[in-house]
């Protein structure tokens, strides 16, 4: 057991290593508190069904509790288990109360809480944040227009201080079991046992390929106005997309602009919606775009197979938006008609034990709304787990009860 205020694991624990490096399943180490070693190669012990090694690490003069994979080191940053001659198999499964898929403002705010509930969590993130290409992120009380990296690089910072979260780079193939018992497999072959499973894995925007955009995507070529608008205000934009979602994405605009162009891209315009944007002084461009043109991020113009050109500041994209990954599909979570997850009170799926957060659920899709998704999934998450854990503990004082010769007397 691991007392998570402390920081530090009781007197005499056992762990397997679970690094697939190694390969003997007889290697593990008896890990003791209280002293600058906490382990040594000539201490085996029995595998367990913890998963990893913790130990002692060294870290900006301050002593904290680590996991290490395959080896642990003393307060001294000595490593004193790397002269193992032999590990524990690659098939030893780590055991976990959470999975979260995804590393981003919902994956790593429910890491936060569920740390402070001392919930041993791993966090498993591919790198693909929808806002990696930003400049900035906006509307996040006391973080606004600070850069997506720098926003992730304080999130894990503050995870440091919770022993009990580990933050892990990879990207996860799949997810098969059931409450209880999922097994979260990644690409490299690591398997994850979780009594629950966090989807935070956002969504990817559809980006249409038109020369020269994967250039300004990011920069100045954006999918939400809200986020991005403001810095557009009176200047000439475009809005790319058509039907109904083209439209109301152009008439949304007027909010930060009047001068505002809906670009269809070859697709025509009924009289109707034509009507209707015309009168709210929103020209219509229907020829096919042929390249947009700018420099260092910058819009510049959009330049079309035939006609003139047009010069442009920003543009915002109608074009929707696809699951990040197929994880909650597979697992059977409902989609709703936009490509997300339909998710419950709480964030909680029509699948037991199966909980998604963020861009990839249904709401509002910001950065601060995320966060907020990652913490209220993680309070519930803890809640069902605890429900378990009290009828876990009651039938455990029950079976010591039963073994003690006075009974339920002896019992403190």
């Amino acid at each position: 057991m691991t007392d998570c205020r402390l920081g530090q694991p009781s007197t005499s624990t056992r762990w397997p290593c679970s690094s697939p490096s190694i390969s003997s399943p007889s290697a593990c180490a008896t890990v003791r508190a209280g002293g600058p070693a906490i382990g040594s190669p000539s201490s085996p012990g029995s595998a367990t069904s913890s998963g990893t090694i913790f130990g002692w690490k060294r870290d900006d003069g301050r002593r904290r509790y680590t996991r290490r994979v395959g080896k642990a080191v003393s307060a001294t940053g000595q490593l004193i288990l790397a002269g193992w001659h032999a590990g524990c198999h690659s098939s030893i499964v780590e055991r976990v109360d959470v999975a979260i898929v995804g590393g981003g403002p919902a994956g790593l705010s429910a890491a936060v809480m569920l740390g402070r509930c001392c919930r041993r969590v791993v966090v498993i993130d591919a790198g693909d944040q929808r806002n990696r290409k930003a400049l900035a992120l906006h509307g996040f009380l006391s973080r606004d227009g600070i850069g997506p990296a720098d926003l992730l690089r304080a999130a894990r910072a503050d995870i440091e201080q919770y022993p009990t979260v580990e933050l892990r780079a990879g990207r996860v193939a799949e997810i098969t079991g059931a409450r209880g018992t999922f097994k979260v497999r990644t690409e490299d072959g690591a398997t994850v046992e979780a009594r629950r499973v966090l989807l935070a894995t956002g969504v990817t925007d559809v980006v249409p390929k038109i020369a020269g955009i994967a250039e300004l995507f990011g920069r100045s070529v954006h999918h939400c106005p809200h986020c991005d608008a403001y810095e557009y205000a009176g200047k000439p934009v475009g809005v790319y997309g058509h039907g109904t979602a083209g439209r109301e994405a152009a008439l949304a605009i007027l909010a930060w602009t009047d001068d505002v162009v809906l670009l269809t891209d070859g697709h025509t315009v009924a009289a109707r919606d034509r009507e209707r944007l015309e009168a709210q002084g929103i020209a219509v461009r229907t020829e096919r775009i042929a390249r947009f043109t700018g420099r260092d991020g910058q819009l510049d113009r959009v330049e079309f197979a035939t006609g003139r050109p047009l010069r442009r500041t920003g543009l915002f994209l109608a074009t929707g938006q696809r699951e990040q990954c197929g994880l909650a599909e597979e697992l059977g979570c409902e989609l709703t008609p936009a490509g997300v997850v339909k998710t419950e009170d709480h964030q909680s799926t029509r699948v037991p034990g199966v909980y998604v957060a963020g861009d990839a659920s249904t709401g509002e899709q910001m950065v601060v709304v995320a966060a907020a998704e990652g913490t209220m999934a993680a309070v519930k998450i803890h809640a069902s787990l605890w429900e378990e854990d009290l009828r876990h503990r009651r039938a455990a004082r029950q079976r010591r009860s039963n073994r003690s010769p006075q009974g339920s007397a002896r019992q403190p």
